[in-house]
């Protein structure tokens, strides 16, 4: 905002075929005007072409079309009439006088194929002080002395409280009163330093929203304390009785029993006379072992393959019958291809024979003139005619050539293929006799070792006698030691039940350590849970604060005017709004219009101060309008008289 006030005056408007208006020029020379006149008489238009001139729409922020909701600037029934709409508007800005001036030209254009032109919509001429001007550089220079936000706001007395969105009326008041985040109106008291540090770069709703998670959270888990710690009390009630001491001692004495009776066990396992019985055994076993191997190795020697010169002779046969087979094919495609290739000769020599017999035939007559054609030309076609007539004859002469020397190569070829194919004829003969009478080797007989027989009785005979001494002896000892297995295993038993109740203590030792941390661990989320709960009321009690602050600020700034920036919530929070209300508390909406246009002259006074801007103020609707506030600035009011059908100024 500029630091010098800025001051814009309207020193006359001149319309023409603007609206409803055919002609008319009012001067003003920068005094407060009031327009008189019948509902419907044209005193609105004054405004809509001030503003047209300006930013091109008119009071209410409409912009020229064809449609009824948009802004007409022609008046009834004159489109594609060619009326050209035209408003001079003189300002005087900061003492200086500049004159504006728009036209609405129509637009007519001949399309391709049409003889008259046609009506193709409009546009428009911008003027400053007389000069053409492109759009532009008239929007820029308009915009150096007021912006369309600007005039809006500070002209029109309905705008601002009525037309403007809330948001936006939110956040201009918010702006002009210079409102800061949530974190500076935080610091500015001592007793939210606390909310101030947990808010960081976040919003206050954000915070208060996490805030509200972590107490939730919190809550479960202090809940959730009580049952963990009566399951660990039981446990520790029923584990407390165990003299794990005596346990201790028990299970001492059982391992030493079990260890004897393992003693004994293995005394009896390993007896002497046993184990030699299973030495004598095994060794029995392994010389039986050894006996198949050589005798087997002794068969194998005497298996020594015989030739059989049957295989080769017929790999052989077989090799000279396919290579025949494939000579023959091979004689017989090429004998084909000669059969063909003769057929085809006879049709090169016919085709020959007819280019032989052609006569030029040519047209002596000119088919574009209709003349004899000249003789020279008539010889070139000759010529020409001639010429393709050898040409195709050599062709023929080339083509048959070709094909003799390719039927030369294949009987040449199949001279060969007639001597190589007889050959393995003979060959094949040949080798069937061979095969035929070949003759085939006798079978090797094989045996054992001459004296496999009698050794493998002798080792049988001890390997037997050996397994009953084994047995013997087991059967003996086999009584005495499934008892002691058996008591072993009782034994073992009772041991593991002892161990079961010693773990127990490392379970009550847990059980009790568990308590311990739960009770600590309780006693820190619920300080937690306080603190989230002080959080909590400073959020609500700062919600009221800067609720209060910011709207005693904004209603500081108008004198019979007030703003409603938050309403209460159910669940205790404040919800956003900017409403506007008269100073005896009634809502903008339920007001008269000149009560609704004096509250419009509060905010327009308000502004013009902070933006340090004086701008014409239309005032429309003024007939309710009773003891008018005095402005400091030119005003321009509009006032509906019943009975004056032609406008009056005074």
């Amino acid at each position: 905002m500029s630091s010098i006030m800025k001051e814009l005056k309207l020193i006359s408007i001149e319309m023409e075929h603007f609206k409803g208006c055919e002609r008319r020029a009012v001067e003003l020379n920068g005094r407060d005007l009031i327009i008189l006149g019948e509902n419907g008489c044209g005193k609105t238009t004054h405004y809509d072409a001030v503003s047209w001139v300006l930013f091109g729409k008119d009071a209410q922020g409409r912009t020229p079309g064809d449609r009824p909701s948009d802004f007409q600037v022609k008046p009834n029934g004159s489109q594609g009439s060619g009326v050209m709409p035209a408003v001079t508007v003189v300002l005087e800005s900061d003492g200086v006088p500049v004159t504006l001036k728009k036209v609405y030209r129509e637009l007519w254009t001949k399309p391709r194929g049409c003889a008259e032109p046609r009506y193709s919509g409009n546009t428009t001429d911008c003027f400053i002080d007389g000069v053409p001007k492109k759009e532009g550089e008239y929007k820029a220079f308009v915009s150096s002395m007021v912006t369309e936000e600007q005039w809006r706001l500070l002209t029109d007395v309905y705008y601002f409280c009525n037309d403007m969105p809330w948001k936006g009326r939110r956040a201009l008041l918010f702006d002009l009163c210079k409102v800061g985040d949530d974190a500076s109106i935080l610091a500015e008291q001592p007793k939210f330093a606390p909310l101030l540090a947990e808010l960081g770069r976040h919003s206050l709703d954000d915070c208060r929203a996490r805030l509200r998670s972590e107490r939730l959270k919190a809550n479960k888990a202090l809940d959730a304390y009580p049952i963990r710690m009566d399951e660990c009390a039981k446990t520790v009630s029923d584990i407390s009785g165990i003299d794990f001491g005596a346990v201790r001692a028990e299970l001492a004495r059982r391992q030493a029993a079990h260890d004897e009776i393992q003693a004994q066990l293995s005394g009896i396992v390993h007896q002497s006379a046993l184990e030699a019985a299973r030495n004598r055994l095994a060794a029995a076993s392994n010389r039986l072992a050894a006996l198949e191997n050589e005798n087997t190795a002794h068969r194998q020697a005497q298996a020594v393959p015989q030739a059989d010169p049957r295989a080769a002779l017929q790999a052989d046969l077989d090799s000279v019958m396919q290579r025949l087979a494939d000579r023959e094919t091979a004689f017989d495609r090429d004998n084909a291809d000669i059969v063909t290739a003769e057929l085809r000769l006879d049709g090169y020599r016919k085709r020959w024979r007819e280019i032989v017999k052609e006569k030029w035939a040519g047209d002596k007559i000119c088919p574009s003139c209709g003349q004899p054609l000249p003789a020279h030309k008539i010889a070139d076609a000759k010529a020409e005619f001639e010429a393709g007539k050898r040409a195709r004859q050599q062709q023929a002469v080339d083509d048959s050539e070709l094909l003799k020397k390719d039927v030369a190569d294949k009987k040449a070829r199949m001279e060969a293929l007639d001597l190589e194919i007889a050959a393995l004829r003979l060959k094949k003969e040949d080798l069937a006799a061979k095969l035929e009478t070949a003759a085939v080797p006798e079978p090797v007989k094989v045996c054992d070792l001459p004296d496999y027989a009698a050794r493998k009785a002798a080792v049988t005979a001890e390997l037997a006698q050996a397994g009953q001494e084994v047995q013997k002896l087991c059967d003996d000892n086999k009584s005495l030691e499934n008892e002691l297995r058996g008591k072993a295993a009782v034994l073992s038993v009772e041991m593991d039940g002892l161990r079961g109740q010693l773990a127990k203590e490392d379970v009550l030792a847990e059980a009790r350590a568990r308590m311990e941390r739960y009770a600590s661990e309780r006693q820190a989320v619920g300080e937690e849970v306080s603190r989230l709960d002080g959080l909590l009321f400073l959020a609500d009690e700062f919600t009221l604060y800067k609720s209060q602050r910011i709207t005693d600020a904004v209603n500081a700034l108008f004198d019979n005017t007030r703003f409603r920036l938050f309403v209460p919530q159910v669940n205790g929070g404040l919800s956003e709004c900017c409403d506007p209300i008269l100073s005896d508390g009634r809502p903008y909406g339920t007001v008269s219009d000149g009560e609704k246009a004096k509250m419009g002259l509060d905010v327009i006074n308000a502004l013009m101060r902070a933006y340090d801007m004086r701008l014409p103020v239309f005032i429309d609707k003024a007939g309710e309008i009773t003891n008018v506030p005095k402005l400091d600035t030119q005003t321009i009011i509009m006032k509906a008289l019943e009975g004056q059908k032609e406008l009056k100024y005074a």
